[in-house]
């Protein structure tokens, strides 16, 4: 997944200079951001930063700095060889000595705070076996966009974390659905977006015959779950938007067009795949909240 995102990012040739003979090494730097699609304000965005010796010699003094703009500050910054140093707003790593053929990455996870588009760029530098100092840059463009009722993206870190279209307020009758994914912790961690939608008619997203009457909960999370470590959705639905007569036990949740069943395998797994663990009203509210285990995305609905 790593590979196919640098894809996309801003890329940088160091050339050799003259002074370094036949035997200087080409070098790439390469920076993506994560996720690529604008940002919401205030979670976090993660930058990938790639720098590989193509030979034909070895590169020492490996450093690369990642300044970031008004808005955005540093939360962690990994390295795949080395040590990092952080500061509210940059991220400095000495990485050391690559041979020919070899790379070094830097994973950096800024906090949003402000939105607009913002220029990242990460400076590299090293010298050579004849100690001719090279430079090498490479830069990406991040959007970030005001945080709306129904839609919210942004990227979750590998110690797992929590995305919700809750605005602080709830759900009401003017945003009767709100939507949160608890993810997992995963070895690299991964973007995720959650997005609310009014519905086509009763039956779009809904099973064969059946009535559904909630708003569609689109989830895109980029990572592969399984059941034993599933990720966890809760669905809340403001009381106006419950049919009268409608007992709360009796709710049906269906994925992609399909009825989803309670949960019925041990505790914190999705059983069967997914499964609906509990559907209840919160304390003096009358909204109603369903809680659902899976190991996979897809558009849900009440």
């Amino acid at each position: 997944m790593m590979l196919l995102a640098l894809a996309a990012a801003g890329v940088a040739l160091g050339v050799p200079s003259a002074s370094g003979g036949v035997d200087s090494p080409t070098v790439t730097a390469t920076l993506a951001d994560d996720p690529s699609t604008p940002i919401t304000v205030g979670e976090p965005v993660r930058y990938l930063t790639t720098l590989v010796d193509n030979g034909p010699a070895t590169i020492n003094h490996v450093q690369v700095a990642l300044p970031l703009p008004a808005g955005m500050s540093v939360v962690s910054a990994v390295t795949s060889a080395g040590t990092c140093t952080t500061h509210t707003g940059e991220a400095d790593c000495s990485i050391g000595t690559l041979n020919a053929g070899q790379s070094a990455q830097v994973s950096v996870v800024a906090r949003t705070s402000q939105t607009g588009t913002f220029s990242v760029t990460a400076s590299w530098s090293s010298d050579n076996d004849q100690n001719d100092p090279h430079d090498y840059s490479a830069t990406t463009s991040t959007t970030v966009v005001e945080r709306t009722r129904d839609d919210v993206n942004g990227y979750i870190p590998p110690s797992g974390g929590t995305l919700t279209t809750d605005p602080g307020t709830g759900a009401t009758s003017s945003n009767p659905q709100v939507t949160t994914a608890t993810v997992p912790a995963t070895q690299d961690g991964t973007p995720a977006e959650l997005a609310e939608s009014d519905a086509a008619g009763p039956s779009d997203a809904c099973g064969p015959s059946a009535t559904c009457f909630g708003q569609i909960s689109t989830i895109t999370i980029g990572h592969t779950f399984s059941p034993g470590t599933p990720l966890r959705f809760v669905f809340v639905l403001d009381k106006s938007e419950i049919p009268p007569g409608t007992k709360i036990a009796k709710i049906p949740m269906f994925h992609d067009g399909i009825a989803v069943p309670n949960c019925s395998g041990p505790a914190g797994t999705a059983s069967p795949d997914p499964c609906v663990l509990s559907r209840g009203k919160l304390k003096n509210l009358g909204d109603v909240q369903i809680v659902v285990l899976s190991s996979t995305n897809g558009r849900w609905r009440p």
